[in-house]
Order: structure tokens, then C-alpha cells, then sequence
């Protein structure tokens, strides 16, 4: 294993880390939108595409394991507990799907380096962020309105 390859692994996994401790403290957009940020200034300095687009992908299902490991539920259940509700896990991940797939292709197209590419990254990045205010709050209520 070279040094490098254990720099990637890292960043992969702290990366979303990084999502949800700011989720503790601030709105959903702060916590995806400053690792968004991070992910595309590290494709930018690597010019690791594919790396950048599994960190990008995973960003979203490492954040729900770390959210569930740290988050303590108001009634003292440990949040962790929750990641043995399927049902609850393959909902947030179908809501989160979009966003995971544009986080993926906006540190591919980072990574690329070419002006093209980094103004398509860059739009993405705003229809992300349009993602978490407007869409994705939308289908947490559906979803609630439709669950009971």
C-alpha cells in the first residue's frame, strides 16, 4: 500500500465526519455545503478523479453512520440503535440519492482541471445546494405526511 492510497482512504472517511459534527451545530446546508467545498478543492489538488467521485458518493452513507453513532435522540436512546431500522435507512437514502450522485460527479469534473469542467462542478454545486433548501425538506414532509 502506498502512502498516497492511505491519504485517499482517510480523506473518504473523514470527510463525511466532518458533515456530521457541523450537522450538530448549524443547518443541513452548512453541513454538506463545507465538505462539498473541501472535496472539490481536494480533486482540484489531486487530479484524482475517481477517488474524488467515491468520496463524493459515500459522503451521504458514511454521514448517516457517523450521524447515528454521535446524535443521542432526545429521549436518552442512543441514535445509533437506528441504524437497524431498514426501512428508515433505504428512505433517507433514496431522498439523498440525487445529491449523492452530484457530489460524486462534482469531484470527478474538479478533478479534471479543465475551465469547462470546473464551471459545470461549480452549477452543481449551486443545484446541490438548491437540493438541500428546497427539494430534499420537501420530501422529509411528504414522507412524514405519508407515513402517519
Amino acid at each position: 500500500m502506498t502512502k498516497d492510497f492511505h491519504q485517499h482512504v482517510i480523506f473518504i472517511l473523514m470527510l463525511p465526519l466532518a458533515a456530521a459534527l457541523i450537522y450538530q451545530r448549524f443547518e443541513p446546508i452548512s453541513a454538506f455545503g463545507v465538505p462539498a467545498i473541501l472535496l472539490m478543492y481536494y480533486a482540484y489538488n489531486t487530479e484524482n478523479g475517481p477517488i474524488a467521485a467515491i468520496a463524493g458518493i459515500a459522503l451521504i452513507p458514511l454521514y448517516l453512520v457517523y450521524t447515528y453513532l454521535i446524535l443521542i435522540i432526545p429521549d436518552g436512546i442512543p441514535a445509533f440503535l437506528l441504524l437497524f431500522d431498514p426501512v428508515n435507512n433505504l428512505i433517507y437514502l433514496i431522498g439523498t440519492a440525487p445529491y449523492s450522485a452530484m457530489n460524486g460527479l462534482i469531484g470527478y469534473l474538479t478533478a479534471t482541471r479543465k475551465p469547462a469542467y470546473l464551471m459545470i462542478a461549480a452549477i452543481l454545486f449551486g443545484i446541490c445546494l438548491l437540493y438541500l433548501s428546497f427539494i430534499y425538506p420537501m420530501f422529509i414532509e411528504w414522507l412524514v405526511a405519508t407515513r402517519g
